[in-house]
């Protein structure tokens, strides 16, 4: 298995890979995700994506709308932005350790999504910036790169 990162904060880019034992070590806790990125030329595709089909998360677009997933022990729990996306956006997607969701975009108000899918074990899946290379989180065909600019990207555990 191997010791799990101590890390608290993440930056990442496109194209960024982490193993299981260098990823942020999510089983049992909050965390926050920023992105900014330009979906001018995407309508599809993975932002960012932790785990795979048994625990995890991603952060995707489908059809033009940013989808925030979590997948537990209990199934799987989404949070969407229903209006169609275009061009250079700041998002943030927060999972609480409790279970509930919010996606907020461009500092709006935020979706939210009562839940009681939880993250308690550390996925197997390590985490990728701009595709889901394991198993898919979402309910996509991995990986389901995403075409478009990430600008940047960053992952914030909540303390211990």
């Amino acid at each position: 298995q191997g010791a799990l990162s101590q890390q608290r904060r993440f930056e990442l880019k496109a194209g960024d890979h982490l193993d299981r034992t260098e990823a942020p070590a999510i089983a049992g806790r909050g965390f926050t995700i920023t992105a900014k990125f330009d979906a001018t030329t995407a309508k599809t595709g993975v932002l960012v994506a932790q785990g795979g089909s048994a625990q995890g998360y991603a952060l995707y677009l489908a059809d033009g709308q940013l989808h925030f997933t979590v997948r537990g022990r209990d199934g799987a729990s989404t949070a969407t932005v229903r209006e169609p996306l275009t061009g250079v956006h700041t998002v943030l997607a927060r999972a609480d350790a409790q279970g509930p969701l919010a996606l907020a975009l461009d500092g709006g108000p935020a979706w939210k999504v009562t839940t009681r899918t939880r993250i308690t074990t550390m996925p197997t899946d390590g985490l990728d910036v701009g595709a889901d290379t394991g198993g898919a989180v979402g309910p996509y065909a991995a990986p389901n790169k995403f075409p478009g600019r990430i600008e940047s990207l960053a992952v914030e555990l909540d303390p211990p």
